[in-house]
C-alpha cells in the first residue's frame, strides 16, 4: 500500500526549474538537507553485501558495524530541521512564507519583464512546482510522522499541522488568480511552439489539476470550497482514527463476544475479564474462526469480526455525502466521476464493467472452490462463518511441509537477498547509513542510502519493519521527499511494515528474526513503491516518483512480488538460518499449492470490497427505488454481494464500517486489481519466460519504461510496455 499526501497536493505543481536563481531568490529555506548523507565513490565491481544480520538483530542502531555512510551531525527526524516540538511550526512558517512569495511572484509576472514567451512560460513552471515541492515536503513529513512516530506529542504536533498545512494547501488550490495566470500560458496558442512535451504535459496537468480542486471558483465562492474540502479531509482522519479505536477496543460500542460458563472458550488462552465476565480477545477471532468445531460460537465470533460500530457508520455516512457535495460543487455527478477523471480509468462506468467482467472471469474457479468447502462439510449448505475452518481444513489436506518454511525466510538473508536482487537488475546498492540519535524516532530504524555503479547517490530509504503498539498503519511505503533533478533534490521514501516475527537463537546467540512467506512479498510489495519513488526522478517534482494515476502506481509493486513468488529467485536468498542450505523445491510446491486453493474466494472479495468503495462514491445517498427510502450502508453492500458474489453473505453484519481504507481510497479501491492486471500481463509475456528473470537488461528496461514517474501518460506507459492492450488472460495464470 502507497502512503503518501501529494496526490492531495499535486493541484498545485510545475515542471521545469531551469531558472534557479529566480527560485533562490524566492525561498528562504531548503525544507530537507540534501547533503546529509557522506558517502564513498562508488566502484564498478560486483559489491560485497553488507552484513545485514548484524545490522538488523540489534535492538539498537550498532555502533560496531562498518558503515561507509555516515549522517551529517546536524541531521535531524528524518532528514528534517526537526529535534523539538517547536520546530514543527517553524518548518510550517517558512515553508508557508516560500509558497506565498512564489504565489505572489507567478501572479505579478509580467511578459514584458522576461525575455521572450518561452521565458516567461518556464518561469510560471518553475515557480509553480516549487509551490508544489514545498507542499509536499512539509505535508508529505508531517503524514508520515503522525502515522509512525512512538513519541505521543511529535505524533500529536505532526498531525496538528498538517491539519493547519493542509487548510493552506485547499485555499491556493482554489485561489482564482493563480488559476486565470496559468491558464493564460495554456490557452496561448503559441503554447505548443516553445516548450517541450513534457513542459507541455506538465503545465496541462498543473490547469486541470487546479480546475479539479476549484480553481476555476470565483474569489467569493473560495472560502466555501476550502470549507468543504477541510471538512471533508478531516471526516476522512476521522474515519480512521475511528476504526483504529474500534478494533482496538477503545470505545464504549466496540463489539465483543461474551462467553459463558459451560461454553466452548470459557478460561481458555482467547478470553479477558472485564467486569466480573469474560469475553473473547478480537485479536484471536482468526485463529478461533479457523480451528473451533463448534458452529454457534463461530457465527458469533464471525459476526462480532465483520460489524462496526454506529459511530463509524455514521462517521462513513457524512463523510460519503460531504463527498458527493464537494464533487458536484466541482460539476461532476458524483464523487467517483470527479476522482476517476483523470485516472486510467475515467470514469465509474469503465471501473463497474472491469470488476463486473473480471468477477466473470473468475466465477468458474470460485464455485469450484465452495465445492471444495461443500465436499469438506458434507452439505450444500455453507455460511460465511464457515469459511475460515473449512479453508483450514482443505489446505492441511494438502501434503503437509516437512520442514518450517519461515526457517529459511531469515529477515537478514531476505535483505540480502533484496541486495542482490536490486544489484542485478538495476546496478543499484542499498547501502547501510549510520543515522544520528536526533534522525531517529525509534531504536530500530535503519536507513540505506541507494547507490548506482555509474551514476553515484541516488536517494534514501529508511526501513521500519517491526510492529509496535504506536504503529497507525500495518503495510505502506511514504513518499517523504520526492526527486527534482533540476536543484538536485534526491529523493527520500520509508519502507514500513507491521512485522511480528518469531524470535529464536542461533549458534551466537543472537536473534533472528524468521518471516512468513507472506511477510516476505510484503516486503517486496514495498520495495517496488521505494524504487517507483527513486528512479522517478524528473526536473519538475510534480512529476516525480509515484506521482502518477493510483490505477497504475500499484503495477511496480505488485510487478516484484513475482521475483518472490519463482523458486528461480528464491532458492538464492531463501536459506536456512542455521544450514544455510536453500528451501527445497518441493517445499515451495506446497506452498504454491496452497496459495492456489482458494485465490478465486480470494479475489473475489477484493472485487466486492472494490464494487463497494465504487457504488458508495457513485451518488450519495442511494434511494430504494421501491420504498423509496434512503438504503442504509450495510444494506446496500449487501445487495452488492447477493448480485454479484456467489459467496454467502450474512445480512447481520456491516463491515464497510471498518473498512479503513474509505479514508484515502476513497473511488479508488479497484486499483489493486487493475495495476495486477497489467503488472501480471508484463510478468507472465516478457520476464517469467527469460531463463534468468534477474537480468540487467531486463531490469534497465523496466526502470526505463515503468519507473519514470508521472512524465508520461499511465496508459501510454502500459501500452508502449506491453505492445497492446492490458489482457486478464495473464491475471488468470495465477489459477494455473
Amino acid at each position: 500500500m502507497l502512503k503518501s499526501s501529494s496526490a492531495l497536493s499535486r493541484i498545485i505543481s510545475g515542471v521545469k526549474n531551469q531558472n534557479t536563481t529566480t527560485l533562490k531568490n524566492i525561498l528562504l529555506i531548503n525544507s530537507i538537507n540534501n547533503n546529509n548523507c557522506r558517502t564513498f565513490k562508488s566502484q564498478k565491481k560486483d559489491p560485497t553485501i553488507p552484513n545485514f544480520e548484524l545490522l538488523l538483530t540489534e535492538k539498537n542502531q550498532p555502533n560496531n558495524f562498518p558503515y561507509k555512510h555516515i549522517s551529517d551531525e546536524s541531521t535531524g527526524l528524518i532528514g528534517l530541521d526537526i529535534q523539538k516540538l517547536t520546530d514543527f511550526d517553524k518548518l510550517m512558517d517558512k515553508a508557508h512564507q516560500n509558497c506565498d512569495n512564489l504565489r505572489n511572484a507567478i501572479i505579478n509576472l509580467t511578459e514584458e519583464e522576461c525575455s521572450s514567451k518561452k521565458d516567461f512560460a518556464e518561469k510560471i513552471l518553475d515557480m509553480s512546482d516549487e509551490i508544489s515541492n514545498q507542499l509536499c515536503l512539509f505535508l508529505d513529513a508531517m503524514e508520515f510522522i503522525r502515522c509512525v512516530d512512538p513519541r505521543n506529542p511529535f505524533r500529536q504536533k505532526a498531525d496538528t499541522v498538517h491539519s493547519k498545512f493542509s487548510q493552506y494547501l485547499h485555499k491556493l488550490n482554489t485561489d482564482s488568480l493563480l488559476h486565470q495566470k496559468i491558464a493564460s500560458v495554456v490557452k496561448d496558442k503559441s503554447f505548443a511552439e516553445y516548450l517541450n512535451p513534457l513542459q507541455q504535459r506538465c503545465l496541462r496537468l498543473l490547469q486541470e489539476d487546479m480546475e479539479k480542486h476549484g480553481g476555476v471558483h470565483q474569489q467569493k465562492e473560495e472560502a466555501k470550497t476550502v470549507e468543504l474540502r477541510s471538512y471533508m479531509d478531516s471526516l476522512a482522519y476521522l474515519f480512521s482514527e475511528s476504526v483504529s479505536k474500534f478494533n482496538n477496543l477503545e470505545t464504549k460500542d466496540a463489539v465483543l463476544v461474551e462467553v459463558k460458563q459451560g461454553e466452548p472458550l470459557y478460561n481458555s488462552k482467547y478470553i479477558f475479564s472485564y467486569e466480573g465476565k469474560q469475553f473473547v480477545r478480537p485479536s484471536y477471532y482468526n485463529q478461533i474462526l479457523v480451528s473451533l468445531k463448534d458452529e454457534d460460537t463461530r457465527k458469533k465470533i464471525y459476526h462480532a469480526k465483520y460489524s462496526s460500530s454506529e459511530t463509524n457508520l455514521s462517521i462513513l455516512d457524512e463523510l460519503l455525502q460531504v463527498r458527493d457535495t464537494y464533487a458536484k460543487d466541482m460539476g461532476y455527478p458524483s464523487y467517483s466521476h470527479w476522482f476517476l477523471h483523470d485516472q486510467c480509468a475515467r470514469n465509474p462506468e469503465n471501473v463497474h464493467k472491469f470488476l463486473t467482467d473480471l468477477a466473470q472471469s473468475i466465477r468458474p474457479k470460485v464455485e469450484q472452490e465452495i465445492d471444495v468447502m461443500r465436499a469438506i462439510k458434507k452439505s450444500d449448505d455453507i455460511y460465511p462463518w464457515d469459511y475460515h475452518l473449512l479453508r483450514s481444513i482443505a489446505t492441511q489436506k494438502v501434503e503437509p511441509f516437512s520442514v518450517s518454511v519461515s526457517d529459511y525466510f531469515p529477515l537478514h538473508k531476505v535483505m540480502e537477498g533484496i541486495y542482490s536482487i536490486c544489484y542485478s537488475l538495476f546496478g543499484i546498492r542499498l547501502e547501510p547509513v549510520k543515522m544520528t540519535d536526533s534522525e531517529t524516532y525509534h531504536p530500530s530504524i535503519r536507513k540505506l542510502s541507494v547507490i548506482h555503479e555509474t551514476e553515484g547517490f541516488l536517494g534514501t530509504i529508511y526501513l521500519d519493519l517491526f510492529s509496535r503498539q504506536s504503529k497507525n498503519v500495518e503495510a505502506a511505503n511514504f513518499s517523504i521527499r520526492c526527486g527534482k533533478t533540476t536543484i538536485d533534490q534526491k529523493p527520500v521514501t520509508a519502507l514500513v511494515c507491521n512485522i511480528d516475527p518469531t524470535v529464536v537463537d542461533n549458534f551466537s546467540a543472537e536473534r533472528v528474526y524468521l518471516l512468513s512467506h507472506s511477510e516476505v512479498i510484503t516486503i517486496f510489495h514495498e520495495l517496488g513503491h521505494s524504487l517507483h519513488i527513486i528512479f522517478g526522478q524528473t526536473p519538475y517534482q510534480n512529476l516525480s516518483g509515484t506521482r502518477t494515476s493510483i490505477d497504475f502506481v500499484e503495477t511496480p509493486s505488485q510487478f516484484m512480488e513475482h521475483f518472490a513468488w519463482d523458486y528461480r529467485v528464491l532458492q538464492t536468498f531463501a536459506r536456512h538460518y542455521r544450514t544455510d542450505e536453500p528451501l527445497p523445491y518441493s517445499q515451495f510446491e506446497i506452498l504454491k499449492k496452497r496459495k492456489q486453493m482458494f485465490t478465486g474466494l480470494d479475489i473475489e472479495e477484493q472485487i466486492m470490497f472494490g464494487l463497494m468503495d465504487i457504488t458508495y462514491h457513485s451518488g450519495w445517498p442511494i434511494i430504494d427505488p421501491v420504498t423509496k427510502t434512503k438504503k442504509s450502508i450495510p444494506q446496500v453492500y449487501y445487495d452488492l454481494r447477493k448480485q454479484y458474489s456467489a459467496q454467502p453473505h450474512c445480512e447481520m453484519t456491516s463491515y464497510p464500517g471498518q473498512f479503513i481504507h474509505f479514508s484515502n481510497y476513497g473511488a479508488g479501491y479497484y486499483s489493486y486489481l487493475y495495476s495486477k492486471v497489467f503488472s501480471d500481463h508484463l510478468w507472465y509475456k516478457f520476464y517469467y519466460p527469460l531463463e534468468n528473470p534477474l537480468n540487467r537488461e531486463a531490469g534497465e528496461k523496466f526502470r526505463k519504461e515503468a519507473l519514470c514517474g508521472a512524465s508520461k501518460d499511465p496508459t501510454e506507459i502500459v501500452r508502449n510496455m506491453l505492445g497492446e492492450e492490458p489482457n486478464p488472460s495473464y491475471f488468470l495464470k495465477q489459477f494455473d
